[in-house]
Order: structure tokens, then sequence, then C-alpha cells
């Protein structure tokens, strides 16, 4: 990641207190990863990326083929280095069922507006509601 590239991703976190997730506040997938995009349109090389993956390559190094990054907060739009670890797809997703299974996953991707409070307009309480498809960037009443 570049300079430019490092500065205009730092600009899209909101950080909390030491010890707590980094919130990407940019774009984000339907599933609540945030997300960004990389390389230019004019040669072609424009794509998509996981914010997530990007923040673990960039402060963490390369991941190695077949490893995926997992949100051990299991906060998915939280991009801190310390709450990603690499692991393989299949223990990603062992994780993911033995965390809904202990009842420690929590819908909490619904991303709030720690400084004022204000919960996503998008959020009414319900897990299965909420888990709508939404494009763009978020809007906060």
């Amino acid at each position: 990641m570049t300079d430019a590239e490092l500065e205009r991703f730092m600009a899209h976190i909101e950080f909390v207190p030491p010890g707590t997730c980094w919130i990407w506040m940019g774009s984000d997938s339907s599933f609540g990863y945030g997300q960004l995009r990389r390389g230019s349109r004019t040669d072609g090389t424009r794509r998509l990326v996981k914010a997530h993956r990007e923040s673990f390559e960039h402060f963490k190094g390369p991941l190695s083929p077949g490893l995926e990054p997992d949100h051990t907060c299991s906060n998915r739009p939280c991009v801190n280095p310390a709450h990603l670890e690499a692991v393989t797809k299949r223990e990603n997703q062992l994780r993911a069922i033995r965390r809904r299974r202990d009842g420690l996953f929590i819908v909490r991707y619904r991303r709030v507006t720690l400084t004022a409070g204000i919960q996503d307009s998008r959020w009414n309480g319900d897990p299965a509601a909420s888990m709508v498809p939404r494009h763009g960037r978020r809007t906060l009443p």
C-alpha cells in the first residue's frame, strides 16, 4: 500500500478507545464487511477489495495461500489488525458456527456513529430483518 493509499484507507476508520475495534466507515458489502477500490480504471487494474484484508496485509504482511483473515472480535466492519488472525477457510467457518452456537456471535456489523451514538437508520433491532442488501455509502439520520 502506498503512502497515499494508506492515508486514504486510514481516513475511513473511526478509532475508538485502545484495545477495541477500528470501525470501517467507508463503503461496505451487503454482508457488512468493509470494502474499497484499488487500482486504476485506465489500465484495467481496478478491483474491489475487503478492508479487513487490506488492513491485515498492510500491518501484518501478506496472507499465505489458502489463508484468510478471521475477525476474532466477530465484528465485520472491524479493521483493527490486532483483531484479525490468519486461518484456513474451514477454520473460519467452524469458528463462526461455534460463535453462533455458544451465543458469542452477535450481529454487530450495523454501524453506529460512535461520537453521536446514532444508529444506522436501517437497523431496527431484528437481525433477520436487518440483513437486507444495501448498495453504496451509508447515510445516517
